[in-house]
């Protein structure tokens, strides 16, 4: 559109300014701004400062809902932007950024918080009525990015992205936030240029007799999991349980007896590894 247009010419003639902060849709909390920018255009604090900083914010606006709203987080990551960076140069890709972002307010509901949370990701704390609006609100989000060709120093950039959603109700911002980034990851291992509901993701990859997570989708999620940790500065631990004597309980007692000893080292490995911990399968017992 003519106005993505023009904020990219902008921004690519004088590039961000220093100190700038990010454009987003204003909240308010107790008559001040919700958000005042995450970072710095082209600096800024650590992740793991970030993260904090972040959690607070999730806490205030899900505080400002009303109880009957339904709260969600949006993780969304623009697709092998450093092509577009390769094309256009720095300077002129701030304000492709900006550009995208201005798509993101545009769809968004003034209820709802986007910003550009680091590098070509951007967050949105989006709040409805019921799930059902708010993922279609996601959708769109999500679609909106690659709805039409980015005009640059002459040239037409094609972006899109990849984003993950999880509903906020039951879990810690913290929790929250890591879950979504989590599907955003894998929306970008599924062929990128999609959205993924993170309780859509774990029904859709559960072992059929223990419940836990299957070996595909340990193969998959570990990956994520290990780039996430290094990304967040965050500690991340692995163990491998093997059940012994399982071969010998079927002979003596029949494999359904087998099977409810493998459910319930599940349920009881499922229930002791906390918040952001899951369990999956790996083969066997």
């Amino acid at each position: 559109s003519s106005s993505d247009r023009d904020l990219v010419d902008h921004a690519g003639r004088g590039g961000a300014q220093p100190g700038a902060r990010p454009s987003c849709r204003r909240g308010v909390f107790g008559g001040r701004p919700a958000w005042r920018g995450h970072r710095e255009a082209l600096s800024g604090p650590t992740r793991a400062q970030e993260g904090r900083r972040l959690s607070d914010v999730i806490d205030r606006w899900r505080a400002a809902l009303s109880p009957a709203q339904v709260a969600a987080v949006l993780c969304i990551d623009l697709d092998e932007f450093a092509r577009a960076v390769d094309r256009v140069g720095r300077p002129a890709s701030d304000g492709l950024l900006e550009a995208v972002n201005t798509r993101l307010q545009r769809r968004g509901s003034p209820q709802d918080l986007i910003f550009r949370d680091r590098g070509d990701g951007f967050i949105g704390l989006l709040a409805g009525s019921s799930r059902e609006e708010v993922m279609t609100r996601a959708s769109s989000l999500q679609a909106c990015v690659g709805a039409e060709p980015y005009q640059s120093a002459n040239e037409s950039i094609v972006l899109t992205a990849s984003a993950g959603l999880v509903f906020a109700d039951e879990y810690s911002a913290k929790v929250a936030l890591w879950r979504a980034e989590m599907a955003m990851f894998m929306a970008k291992i599924s062929g990128r240029n999609d959205l993924i509901f993170f309780e859509t993701l774990e029904q859709a990859n559960l072992d059929g007799l223990t419940g836990v997570h299957s070996r595909r989708y340990f193969d998959d999620r570990f990956r994520r999991e290990i780039d996430l940790a290094r990304r967040s500065d965050a500690p991340l631990s692995l163990a491998l349980f093997d059940l012994d004597d399982i071969g010998r309980l079927n002979k003596l007692y029949g494999h359904p007896v087998g099977d409810a000893a493998l459910v319930a080292f599940g349920q009881a490995a499922r229930d002791g590894v906390g918040e952001l911990g899951w369990v999956a399968r790996y083969g066997g017992e």
